[in-house]
């Protein structure tokens, strides 16, 4: 199994930068898709890296999927444990809602985090996400 990274002339050097980093991620994820596939995991979360000039490390989290290559991250178990206690519905993971007018779906909490707690994505931005307070959260409408 070979690893390819396209580096520009300006990457080439011995020194680590922001563009750099984010094309060994995207190498890394490309080699390990398909074997992770096999053996019926998934890499949950975005796959943080901290560097600095001469070195790289990432935060790599794998999870169990279910028979459609869904998995369950951390934050969606807690939101299941912690919803009563936030004052939350226990099915709001399962809802889309209009938030500050986009569709969005809520990915779970983080409970620790007390300020803004919980996590959601807008539909049309699948690849990021966002925190929100819980009193904001309970003035969504549903889609």
């Amino acid at each position: 199994m070979g690893l390819q990274i396209a580096t520009s002339d300006k990457q080439k050097g011995n020194t680590m930068d922001r563009a750099r980093v984010k094309a060994i991620r995207t190498a890394l994820i490309g080699v390990l898709a398909p074997t992770l596939k096999e053996m019926g995991l998934a890499i949950s979360g975005n796959m943080n890296a901290t560097y600095d000039d001469n070195s790289v490390n990432f935060k790599l989290s794998l999870a169990e999927t279910s028979s459609d290559g869904s998995f369950e991250t951390e934050e969606a178990k807690s939101f299941k444990l912690h919803a009563a206690y936030f004052g939350l519905p226990e099915d709001m993971m399962d809802k889309t809602y209009i938030v500050r007018g986009r569709k969005a779906k809520v990915l779970g909490i983080k409970p620790r985090a007390r300020k803004y707690p919980l996590i959601f994505q807008y539909e049309d931005e699948p690849n990021k996400r966002y925190k929100t307070s819980v009193m904001d959260a309970k003035h969504w409408k549903e889609a």
